[in-house]
């Protein structure tokens, strides 16, 4: 508590001399030298009033979450059942131990200290990250699915001890808690001198938290890559290949025109670009709402040649041939320009990587459904 208390009183600027009669002369050297060090101090106990602050305000919203929401919601299996409760909640419980030591410590020590030997356990939040769309997914499902539980939640949130935040807006706080860590420390790093005591405690934990946040980051991207190609996976039938596989990114979707293959004529596709495969499908005749569709025909990406004539463009895979245009310059362009990315990236990557997939080929109709096993067991 001393180091950070005694940091506040270090705030006072010197400024020039004034030797009377209107006469001033500037600072010399070594007074503008102590001005500097009186400037980036005051900066430093800024941040650190900052980051304890808070941390305070961020403890208080984690314990009305536990005090009004999950504890009493626990109790009541009646209006929501465990496992909803535990995706609605996860890891919330561990994060908040873990920040009230971490203020503790702060208010303790020193913030470097406390980040470096706290930081390794806010890897928690990924988990808590990963899992945050899914529990608003949850949210949403119980208060349509069960009145008393929307009338539970509205009740809680119109608490004097909630201040108007809703429910949602509390859930979402940890997710922004990471990346304002690291802008703080950060920032603190910067105005803390390198003789400072904290100064190589504070230099290990930004860059502790730098990698979480990287981590954490990661993971997200990962996960809603998941989730967006299983929803893919949906759309179709069993005409298409299996789209979940390790190692497979999704790019871009969307509706695009192809030129018939008899010509004069062009009907409207769905279209799914990965960073190994470019899928379109038709939709179903009996789907009235145009959300699920037939596979028509699966291009492996590293076989593809892509020719640009501005609104049209032609696709060549071996003996597959695509003409595909949209009325939009602005959507056609933005296709060539996410084709031309991942054909170059897969041409690049076979050069370092022989996979199976090298023995890939275009698939329509009959081949299509003789040959999907083998797509689906090829990474």
């Amino acid at each position: 508590m001393g180091t950070i208390i005694s940091a506040f009183w270090i705030c006072t600027e010197l400024t020039g001399r004034d030797l009377g009669d209107g006469v001033s002369f500037a600072a010399s050297p070594a007074e503008t030298a102590v001005q500097e060090n009186s400037k980036q101090e005051r900066r430093r106990c800024e941040i650190i009033k900052e980051l304890i602050e808070t941390e305070k305000t961020y403890l208080n919203h984690l314990d009305i979450i536990h005090k009004f929401f999950y504890s009493p919601l626990k109790e009541k299996e009646d209006i929501i059942p465990k496992d909803a409760h535990l995706v609605l909640f996860r890891n919330i419980e561990q994060i908040r131990e873990v920040n009230r030591t971490l203020l503790e410590v702060m208010e303790q020590s020193t913030v470097g200290q406390a980040f470096r030997h706290l930081g390794p356990f806010l890897k928690l939040y990924a988990t808590y990250a990963n899992n945050h769309m899914q529990a608003l997914d949850v949210l949403q499902e119980w208060r349509q699915k069960k009145p008393e539980f929307a009338d539970f939640i509205a009740t809680q949130e119109s608490r004097p001890e909630l201040m108007m935040l809703s429910i949602d807006a509390l859930l979402i706080m940890p997710v922004q808690r990471i990346p304002r860590y690291r802008l703080l420390l950060e920032d603190l790093l910067e105005h803390t001198h390198k003789k400072d005591p904290d100064y190589l405690q504070l230099k290990e934990a930004t860059q502790q938290i730098g990698k979480i946040t990287m981590h954490i980051n990661e993971d997200i991207r990962k996960h809603e890559n998941f989730q967006k190609m299983l929803a893919i996976q949906k759309c179709f039938d069993s005409s298409a290949p299996q789209i979940l596989k390790p190692g497979r990114l999704f790019l871009k979707e969307g509706p695009l025109k192809k030129a018939s293959r008899k010509g004069g004529n062009y009907h409207e596709r769905m279209f799914y670009l990965f960073n190994d495969m470019l899928l379109y499908g038709k939709p179903r005749l009996l789907d009235s709402g145009g959300k699920s569709y037939i596979c028509c025909c699966v291009l492996p990406i590293k076989h593809c040649c892509l020719e640009n004539c501005g609104c049209v463009f032609k696709i060549t895979c071996k003996e597959e041939r695509l003409v595909l245009f949209s009325d939009e310059i602005g959507v056609a362009q933005s296709w060539i320009d996410a084709m031309e990315m991942a054909i170059r990236k897969a041409k690049s990557d076979s050069l370092t990587l022989r996979k199976p997939s090298s023995r890939r080929i275009p698939l329509r109709g009959r081949l299509l459904r003789t040959h999907q096993k083998s797509w689906d067991l090829e990474v």
